[in-house]
């Protein structure tokens, strides 16, 4: 009768112990099918600096997997039979009920984080500093490069580079925002595939040898599934992604898979390039845009250009959540740019390209984005800044706006009556507007173009085209200031038909893109979109080696 007694203690306590197992499984991937759909539903928050989306759900899924591990730790040593006290096999194969993968990524991604901010801090900072000297002819400290020479470390023998870089990350984003295993440096990623694997094959082995055949065998596999990369491509590039002060960023059109975006100043950093993959949500309203335009005949249309509707509309909505304080920078730095300093520059990471002046319509279209979100708050800013939201009437006209502007400010390009159209003042007055802008001196070749004379033009009949190139910017900055709401997207319209009807011109300071990045390395949003796959790719990985017990659990909880 004792004997039997214990026996029955015995099968409860067994009972106790694989119900935990189950329980903390079938949580946990509850937790993270449900962060899933909320990511897809409500979408990322993007920030350079500070906690990001991406930060946030990794660091809750490092919290969920410790609380998993922990729970089946502790069913080992505290519960039943106490096997993690029993025997290295007993303990091995209880702890092959740990999530392995995802808690071995968990402690790889930390440092690569912690890397990555360092070494984009530290990059900056240099490069100003080589800015700087530059200006002042001192000596300055040797310029970063993507590929910086290693120094020899005595202290620990190893070859580190230089600046505090590990030289983890190496951003390859020609196929998408997918391949993460690619963009890490072969080391590092070797370094954390030998490490799954080696604790992944103990716990499996161990798991085999207590007849645990299921777990021990699938546990093999995921780590397979997630080494190969087979769990799937994520589909978060579909999802919202939602822009801060440091964010804003404007697409540029690109077949490819890759590809450049401005980044709007905010109140700590210059207006920005950087290098990324293509992403469809940020890049859906610019290609149906262009794609209409060709649809409906393209530049074969007289005085047409891609419409930036639906654009400012998506831009806007993605920058919703801006507090009002961004939105009254970004006003200051449009109206009054000489009280934004820190605004009216190039970051570190953006350089202009050797002899193309600032006038094309990339940067053009840029500077429009900007000016419809301060134009969209126009309200909030008359509340809390009335002087500044009359000064609106400088870039706007009341002409199709829906606001009644300031009659009393003058817009910025208007013409003048009885001036000569070659070369027009108010032309040249937007030039020098935008260089205000970025706190430079405008130059000659934007403020008097020398590109030859169009003999055909989309805006002008055969019978009315300019004889000189003088005459065709003055008649053609008329027609665009006279029909545009604002004067960058006036400028952003004579840009577009200037390139239609001469083409890019960069002997004389002509091309699309006056404004290049440095490198290729991205920055901390593009390396959080990378890496999101490694998260995906995990989970799966991990849900394939659990899914017996998540099954178990499932179902035992149905037939309780």
């Amino acid at each position: 009768m004792a004997a039997l007694l214990r026996r029955d203690v015995s099968f409860s306590s067994v009972t106790m112990e694989t119900g935990l197992h189950q329980a903390a499984a079938l949580a946990a991937m509850t937790l993270l099918f449900t962060a899933h759909r909320s990511i897809v539903n409500i979408g990322f928050t993007n920030r350079r600096r500070g906690l990001s989306t991406d930060t946030y759900i990794v660091l809750i899924i490092g919290l969920v997997v410790f609380t998993w591990t922990a729970l089946v730790i502790g069913s080992g040593v505290l519960l039943g039979d106490r096997p993690c006290l029993q025997s290295f096999r007993q303990c091995g194969a209880r702890l092959a009920y740990v999530p392995w993968i995802m808690i071995i990524l968990f402690i790889f991604w930390l440092i690569a984080y912690g890397d990555m901010a360092l070494h984009l801090r530290s990059k900056d900072s240099l490069i100003s500093s080589n800015d700087e000297s530059d200006k002042t002819n001192e000596a300055s400290l040797p310029a970063p490069t993507t590929n910086p020479k290693p120094t020899h470390n005595k202290l620990l023998n190893l070859h580190l580079p230089r600046y505090g870089h590990w030289g983890i990350w190496k951003m390859e984003c020609s196929h998408g925002p997918t391949n993460w295993s690619g963009s890490l440096n072969p080391w590092f990623r070797w370094t954390l595939y030998l490490t799954i694997l080696s604790v992944c094959m103990t716990v499996s082995i161990a798991a085999l040898m207590e007849s645990l055949y299921t777990i021990g065998l699938l546990t093999t596999v995921g780590v397979v599934l997630f080494m190969t990369g087979a769990s799937g491509k994520n589909d978060y590039a579909t999802a919202p992604h939602l822009y801060t002060r440091d964010t804003l960023r404007v697409m540029l059109h690109t077949r490819h898979r890759m590809g450049t975006a401005y980044i709007l100043p905010c109140r700590d950093r210059g207006f920005d390039a950087v290098w990324g993959p293509k992403i469809e949500y940020e890049n859906r309203a610019l290609d149906k845009a262009q794609e209409q335009f060709v649809k409906e005949g393209g530049y074969g249309k007289k005085r047409t250009h891609i419409s930036m509707d639906s654009l400012l509309s998506w831009f806007n909505n993605a920058a919703a959540g801006l507090e009002d304080e961004d939105i009254i920078d970004l006003a200051e730095w449009l109206y009054t740019p000489e009280h934004k300093p820190v605004m009216c520059r190039l970051a570190p990471s953006c350089k202009r390209q050797a002899g193309i002046h600032l006038l094309n319509y990339s940067l053009m279209g840029a500077l429009v984005h900007a000016e419809y979100i301060v134009f969209q708050n126009l309200d909030m800013i008359q509340k809390k800044r009335l002087g500044l939201a009359r000064l609106a009437a400088t870039l706007r006209s009341s002409r199709g706006t829906g606001l009644q502007l300031d009659g009393g400010v003058k817009q910025i390009g208007e013409p003048k009556n009885g001036e000569k159209k070659e070369f027009a003042e108010g032309y040249r007055e937007a030039v020098k507007y935008v260089y205000r802008l970025f706190g430079m001196e405008a130059e000659d070749m934007a403020l008097y173009p020398k590109s030859v004379c169009p003999q055909r033009s989309i805006v002008f009949e055969d019978a009315e085209l300019p004889k000189t190139i003088g005459e065709y910017v003055g008649k053609l900055w008329e027609y665009c200031i006279g029909r545009e709401e604002s004067t960058l997207a006036a400028l952003h319209a004579f840009t577009l038909f200037y390139q239609a009807d001469i083409g890019n011109d960069p002997p004389n300071g002509w091309h699309g893109f006056p404004l290049l990045v440095k490198d290729r390395e991205g920055d901390m949003v593009t390396w959080q979109i990378i890496w999101r796959q490694a998260w995906y790719g995990a989970i799966i990985s991990q849900i394939t080696s659990m899914s017996p017990i998540i099954f178990s659990a499932f179902v035992a909880g149905v037939l309780q």
